[in-house]
């Protein structure tokens, strides 16, 4: 197959890209600088394949992190929709989804319309030879042969920009259905026009300007447009009969939960949003989204206010399909070294059950008795209830709550603490599966515990345990924090450490809590793909009020600057803690 057999254009060859004779400049970039250095991570990685962690390590900045992270082409991983189809990419970029299509289908015509970029898309294809880039505005293109898909990810919201018509989305829409075959398939990622993150005052991601789509993309025309639900399926329906909407979080870029509409009709999905709804924190702060999130999954509108789509739509339309282990979620583990990457899948089974099942995204499992653990992947049924971590965090925002951390959440913990076993014989340290065990692995109404994923072979010094889950609380919750009970404010992971070992009769002191921060950073060194610095120690110490107060602090901000040059021994931390205690 070549650009012939699709199209009737005629097309010059300019360095392995394929131009048609009226292609003009196309002004589209994420900037020369950045397009080169992908260009130079490209041209200098021997792996270039879709999860390449070679490419990976090049990720500096947000062009190189959209370019070249893997998790671009998780949508198309969990539908595992390509295998055999003939694919037409609309706006291939860099060829970071490209890839992952090529290695995964028959045939693929790549379609970008800068020219730089389309060099890029083609370095980064080395190596497959069923394969086509072409150069050119996708309005120039005439169709010859159909195809059995076609993807438009973040292409359909710049129609207004690059086409002379009127009416440009709809004549886009037809488009796409023009290029594909009557059995075939569209799939279609864009922004949502109301997505909560915009009613926090996140700026417009293709404007930059805060609450712009929202009010209407008043700030300048011709202007990139995203549309809400309903108008997607207006415009999408005009021309496809057979509409299915994914909700993917944190969006659509780099998608590591991926909701299917039968998921916010048959369970809950808030605790899932909270952990994979991560965005960097902007100046207003509005309102705390872990909450707002709660509250729209109970009243069932994810729909409209999720922060962006994937679409698939169908030319025809299609009978009810009864599926044996239908998968309504998918979610996938970052973060770490790749031989302890995840995924995992929600499935609803012929008994109605609810099934999470859990898999090494690379190879198999092995337990590596240097290292002290092992790595479990068990399935286990869906939990419908609050964790204990959501229940403390509810409890903690409650702005007339005038009682501290621990008085707040007293019975939660010594409840939580009732379902540890200590091993038996000589020592007293905790059986090695409640390693894991944490507040959000906890669901104290019905007593279930679920994800211990992690076991240590010389079992869990409970102090351990505590600073894991008061840790990992303090991480999880740090965008709620702002929004606690001002008392609660106050609270440091220190401080509530200490509180519950008095509360539960363990030996404490400024030495054990360092020695826990330095099994836990040891552990996390050998399962994460970044590794921790003892500076992080410091942060234990900090209220939510305190680390922002860090910033102002220019002697304390001193001190660490001086203190990632040399070796941070214990006593350094030890005055280093003194100085946090203001």
């Amino acid at each position: 197959m070549n650009e012939n057999t699709f199209f009737k254009n005629n097309f010059q060859l300019h360095e392995d890209i394929f131009v048609t004779e009226t292609a003009q400049a196309f002004r589209y970039s994420d900037g020369g600088k950045a397009e080169s250095t992908i260009a130079h991570a490209i041209q200098s990685s021997s792996d270039l394949s879709s999860d390449s962690s070679e490419l990976e390590k090049h990720i500096k900045s947000w062009p190189t992190y959209y370019h070249l992270d893997s998790s671009r082409a998780n949508f198309f991983r969990a539908l595992n929709l390509t295998r055999g189809k003939t694919i037409l990419e609309v706006g291939s970029g860099c060829g970071s989804i490209s890839r992952y299509l090529a290695e995964n289908s028959e045939h693929v015509v790549c379609v970008e319309g800068s020219l730089t970029r389309a060099k890029v898309c083609k370095s980064r294809l080395k190596g497959l030879d069923n394969v086509t880039v072409i150069s050119c505005n996708i309005n120039e293109l005439l169709p010859k042969k159909q195809f059995d898909l076609v993807v438009c990810n973040g292409v359909l919201e710049y129609s207004p920009v690059y086409s002379r018509s009127k009416e440009a989305v709809s004549d886009f829409i037809k488009m796409t259905a023009d290029f594909l075959d009557d059995s075939g398939l569209l799939i279609l990622g864009i922004e949502n026009k109301y997505g909560l993150k915009y009613f926090q005052g996140y700026p417009e991601d293709h404007t930059g300007l805060p609450f712009d789509g929202i009010q209407g993309y008043l700030s300048r025309e011709p202007s990139p447009i995203t549309f809400s639900r309903g108008k997607l399926e207006e415009v999408l329906g005009k021309r496809y009969q057979h509409l299915e909407f994914y909700y993917p979080f944190p969006d659509y870029k780099h998608p590591r939960l991926i909701l299917s509409n039968q998921a916010l009709l048959e369970l809950n999905p808030s605790e899932l949003i909270a952990i994979f709804d991560k965005h960097k924190a902007v100046a207003q702060n509005i309102f705390c989204s872990t909450s707002a999130w709660k509250s729209i999954c109970d009243d069932g509108l994810v729909k409209f206010f999720s922060n962006s789509f994937y679409v698939t739509a169908r030319k025809q339309a299609r009978a009810l399909e009864i599926v044996e282990d239908q998968p309504l979620i998918w979610w996938y583990s970052k973060n770490r070294k790749r031989e302890y990457q995840v995924n995992a899948v929600v499935r609803k089974t012929f008994t109605n059950s609810l099934i999470v099942s859990k898999a090494l995204r690379y190879g198999n499992i092995t337990t590596d008795l240097n290292k002290g653990f092992e790595h479990v992947l068990e399935d286990s049924k869906w939990i419908t209830e609050e964790s204990m971590g959501s229940q403390i965090r509810s409890r903690l925002m409650k702005q007339k709550e005038t009682r501290g951390f621990i008085e707040i959440s007293e019975d939660l913990i010594l409840d939580w603490w009732e379902n540890v076993r200590y091993q038996e014989g000589i020592g007293r340290n905790l059986e090695g599966v409640y390693f894991d065990f944490h507040w959000y692995n906890y669901f104290p109404n019905s007593g279930e515990k679920i994800d211990l994923e992690w076991v240590l072979r010389d079992g869990v010094d409970p102090l351990h345990l505590v600073f894991r889950s008061v840790k990992c609380f303090f991480q999880a919750e740090k965008s709620t924090a702002p929004h606690w009970s001002p008392k609660a404010r106050q609270a440091t992971p220190y401080t509530v450490t200490k509180q519950i070992a008095s509360l539960l009769q363990l030996k404490f002191s400024l030495l054990l809590f360092y020695n826990c921060f330095m099994a836990e950073r040891r552990f996390l060194t050998a399962v994460q793909a970044r590794p921790v610095g003892r500076l992080q120690f410091l942060v234990l110490f900090m209220s939510p009020v305190q680390i922002k107060i860090l910033s102002f602090c220019s002697q304390l901000k001193a001190d660490l600057v001086l203190s990632t040059k040399r070796r941070l021994t214990k006593l350094t931390l030890y005055k280093l803690v003194r100085r946090l205690q203001f």
